[in-house]
């Protein structure tokens, strides 16, 4: 069994124990109408409901059932709905940004001025 480690603030840090399991679910098991229903149960829910407060935070989508979950991270998440009993994939969004995570060099705004 592979033990899966929570992030340390220092690399360096050896972990004390192994983070609790956690059901992991990859890309291709996820299909296309799932991942759609989830975009549009998010985009209804900013019609409804004003988001600008919670900028930065990740939001957990469950399509199925059409919940919202926020949190300051996904493992936030995940911590809340395993103290409640649920186990169900989540598709995740960063309110307020297009992407979760963003992969590459950061555009600094100092650099855009000339």
């Amino acid at each position: 069994m592979k033990r899966q480690y929570r992030i340390k603030q220092s690399l360096d840090e050896a972990p004390a124990s192994p983070a609790p399991s956690r059901k992991t679910i990859n890309r291709s098991s996820w299909s296309d109408e799932r991942i759609e229903a989830a975009k549009r149960i998010w985009e209804e829910y900013q019609k409804s409901h004003d988001v600008t407060e919670r900028k930065g935070q990740a939001a957990g989508i469950e399509p199925e059932t059409g919940d919202v979950w926020f949190g300051t991270d996904i493992i936030d998440i995940a911590n809340q709905r395993e103290a409640h009993g649920l186990s169900s994939p989540l598709f995740f969004v960063r309110v307020g940004y297009p992407t979760y995570y963003r992969k590459g060099r950061r555009c600094r705004e100092s650099s855009l001025k000339s």
